[in-house]
């Protein structure tokens, strides 16, 4: 069985993360084939993509932003958006899938931003998959090509409950975790800080990994940060991440506010780090902060599969791989003080985060394995292509 794992990013993220994982996993498995079609930058994917997965790059693509259309021609934009960058992108993948002779496609991302995989899967008549990383933007356009998608992939309740008020049918929708290669976070050594950033040896670092983006909920780690700093002068907070798609202007906020805290000396800014795990093993406690509810939470799985506790908020996809007060912490979302005090309990309690780190990871090991995520979609493909 050859299928397609179509990732539409151009930018690091963890729906590029999970994509290699999925046909790290998938080639094992003999009854299998898997290829990532991607529109990451070639050198990135020559670098990172499993050895023995084929790849292909496709050209980014550039759609207009209805949102900026006067609203009397969305109509005119969409056929525009269709015709000049969905069909195209269609024509393509579908002449490669057909080339591979394909038998599923699976869209690793949202149906807003993969149209042109469902038109190439209609065009083939074979069946379309889609992995849902987000909120769909609700849309008649989008809304007319989901019915041609055979199952949609919800990686939380959350995302499922978005796709039942979205429009589909309970019956299409299966859910699905995202995993991780268990491997990877084995007896990883920690990052020397010193050397790296200059934080002294022996500060306790609380640490926040993720795009710098406001619904990431930065501005509520430092918020919180100056309460556990205070209570704990040998801490230090880490800010891991940078500005992908967002405002370029974003992490300039941020270092102003953590100024205006009185914090800004013991709050090191990382930017963007390959070392994820490594970063995560050298800090104390991991921080997620975010204000919406998260998809899922590819952050939150790493550090849980490196036997690190982490404190989350209370909803969306954390909140289900976190088993509260055992695997993890949860505290209410947007509570900067409610956060804090979490910090303040692991920082105070060394035994007690050591203990909910090696929960952490077995949690992970136990339902969120690289093996058991590509068993799950191994039986969905075979499913798929039975019908």
């Amino acid at each position: 069985m050859r299928v397609f794992i179509v990732d539409s990013t151009d930018k690091f993220g963890g729906a590029f993360e999970v994509a290699l994982t999925l046909c790290r996993f998938l080639q094992m498995d003999v009854r299998v084939k898997p290829y990532l079609v991607s529109e990451q930058p070639e050198d990135i994917l020559a670098a990172r993509v499993p050895c023995g997965v084929q790849w292909f790059k496709l050209p980014r693509r550039r759609r207009q932003d209805l949102e900026l259309w006067p609203s009397w021609s969305r109509g005119l934009g969409i056929i525009t958006n269709l015709l000049t960058v969905d069909l195209p992108a269609a024509i393509r993948l579908a002449h490669l899938a057909w080339r591979e002779n394909v038998d599923v496609i699976h869209l690793n991302n949202l149906l807003n931003e993969q149209v042109y995989g469902v038109i190439a899967a209609w065009i083939l008549g074979i069946p379309c998959v889609c992995s849902h990383r987000g909120y769909e933007f609700p849309s008649r356009y989008v809304l007319f090509w989901e019915q041609r998608v055979r199952v949609h992939i919800a990686l939380s309740a959350i995302i499922e409950k978005d796709l039942l008020a979205f429009g589909v049918p309970s019956s299409k929708i299966v859910l699905i975790g995202d995993g991780v290669d268990i491997d990877l976070f084995d007896n990883v050594p920690p990052v020397n800080l010193y050397k790296e950033f200059g934080i002294l040896e022996g500060k306790k670092v609380v640490s926040i990994f993720g795009r710098l983006v406001d619904w990431k909920g930065h501005k509520v780690f430092l918020e919180g940060a100056k309460i556990w700093l205070a209570e704990f002068p040998d801490s230090h907070g880490l800010i891991v991440g940078s500005v992908s798609d967002g405002p370029m202007g974003f992490e300039t906020e941020l270092r102003e506010q953590a100024r205006s805290l009185g914090i800004s000396d013991r709050i090191t800014f990382a930017g963007f780090r390959s070392d994820v795990a490594s970063l995560m093993c050298a800090s104390e406690v991991l921080v997620h902060a975010s204000i919406i509810p998260e998809p899922f939470g590819t952050a939150v799985l790493e550090g849980m599969a490196c036997g690190r506790p982490y404190i989350a908020m209370n909803e969306g996809g954390p909140a289900e791989m976190i088993v509260d007060g055992e695997s993890g912490l949860l505290v209410p979302s947007n509570d900067a003080s409610a956060m804090a005090q979490a910090v303040i309990r692991l920082l105070g309690d060394p035994e007690l985060a050591k203990c909910i780190g090696r929960a952490a990871r077995a949690r992970i090991v136990e339902h969120f394995s690289g093996e058991r995520f590509a068993e799950n979609h191994r039986l969905l493909y075979t499913r798929v292509v039975a019908k």
